[in-house]
């Protein structure tokens, strides 16, 4: 592993981070929990972060990769394991 993959790895945490403020926002807002730190909006910050770094993560992962039929389709396998099983999870 080198320096630039720790970076990356590192990116993906934040990314978490950011996420997490959008959490604990929507806690804040719905039950008033910790005076509505992070509440009343402020967890945008966490949905502009995320999607920021995603969008970085996304093009740093594939835009090496010639698109075609076989990349694309690779593309949604990879998309699809990561969100369908925690989607059934929390509809099941």
């Amino acid at each position: 592993m080198n320096r630039a993959d720790d970076s990356i790895r590192a990116l993906d945490g934040l990314r978490g981070l950011a996420a997490l403020i959008v959490v604990l926002g929507h806690v804040s807002n719905a039950s008033g929990l910790l005076d509505g730190v992070l509440g009343r909006g402020d967890g945008q910050l966490g949905v502009m972060i995320f999607f920021v770094l995603s969008g970085f993560l996304m093009g740093h992962l594939y835009l090496g990769t010639a698109p075609g039929a076989r990349s694309v389709g690779r593309f949604l396998v990879r998309r699809l394991a990561r969100v369908v099983p925690l989607y059934l999870v929390l509809v099941l």
